[in-house]
């Protein structure tokens, strides 16, 4: 798939102008009429997130003893959370439950795009915030 195709995707679910990882969260939630909740827990030392997909909600862990940094963690729970949106898309090929260990998987490498791209988006909308700030004040 195409850079641009990745991107499409995230605007046809209304991902291409999200102000933050929460917003986000929001929108997924909402496409999937239901909620989607973000915890941690200690995993070991192979696994960087996990989603399941519960009959009521969608849970995304991330995991407390592999964690580097706060973008780490949002890239790790952007991943999960575009997992997430694949389980909307096509439910046939998603399943229930992902773990992020290793990308040799079709799945794997096509979440991680677009959890890189929803991440650049969010990072834009950063960025213009901090121009903005620092134009508006005196």
């Amino acid at each position: 798939m195409s850079p641009d195709r990745y991107r499409d995707v995230l605007a046809a679910h209304g991902l291409d102008r999200v102000p933050s990882l929460d917003a986000a969260i929001e929108v997924v939630a909402g496409l999937r009429g239901r909620p989607v909740e973000v915890g941690a827990a200690d995993l070991g030392d192979s696994v960087w997130g996990m989603w399941l997909g519960l009959p009521e909600s969608d849970q995304i862990v991330v995991n407390t003893s592999s964690i580097v940094s706060d973008r780490h963690r949002e890239h790790v729970v952007a991943h999960e959370l575009m997992h997430v949106l694949d389980a909307h898309i096509d439910p046939e090929r998603a399943g229930t439950c992902a773990m992020r260990t290793h990308f040799d998987d079709p799945t794997e490498r096509r979440v991680e795009v677009l959890a890189s791209e929803l991440m650049l988006v969010i990072s834009a909308h950063r960025g213009l915030r901090g121009r903005l700030d620092s134009f508006l004040r005196p």
